[in-house]
């Protein structure tokens, strides 16, 4: 399913604020019931292009990355109110992304032997109490040795 979602709120010329709504509906995009999970939607693009993508929004500095995240709270919420009769389901995942062979990447966490080196990723997905199907992502994070990354937006 994926959401509309607004970027009214955000300072950047109409070419960004469209190419930043895209790259939100492919990263909340969840996939259709029988699939394993979340996909993303690379609508005939090469995937270092979204990359390409995301890396400008976060070095952009009209902005800041707590002013990226409020989408996602806000399309979650949207898909619950519609998707849901009285709860949603929430499934949590955590895993380890080794880049124990990058060493230019600093950040890098070493939480036990000296081959485990990366980072930590936990997500979290909501699900309908209907049918169980996926409505969206609207929590990452990431752990790095300088510290947590996330998308939740504080109240």
């Amino acid at each position: 399913m994926i959401c509309s979602m607004q970027s009214d709120f955000l300072k950047l010329e109409p070419r960004l604020k469209r190419r930043y709504e895209n790259l939100v509906s492919a990263h909340g995009n969840c996939t259709h019931e029988p699939a394993a999970g979340m996909k993303a939607l690379f609508a005939g693009t090469r995937r270092a292009s979204h990359a390409q993508a995301l890396w400008r929004f976060p070095s952009n500095k009209q902005e800041t990355p707590l002013s990226l995240a409020r989408p996602l709270p806000a399309l979650s919420q949207q898909n619950v109110e519609t998707e849901c009769d009285a709860h949603a389901l929430c499934v949590h995942d955590g895993s380890r992304i080794n880049y124990n062979t990058h060493t230019i990447r600093k950040d890098r966490k070493q939480p036990t032997h000296g081959t485990d080196v990366g980072y930590e990723l936990q997500s979290t997905l909501l699900a309908s109490d209907q049918s169980g199907a996926p409505l969206a992502a609207p929590v990452q994070n990431g752990v790095t040795d300088e510290g947590v990354w996330q998308t939740r937006v504080p109240d």
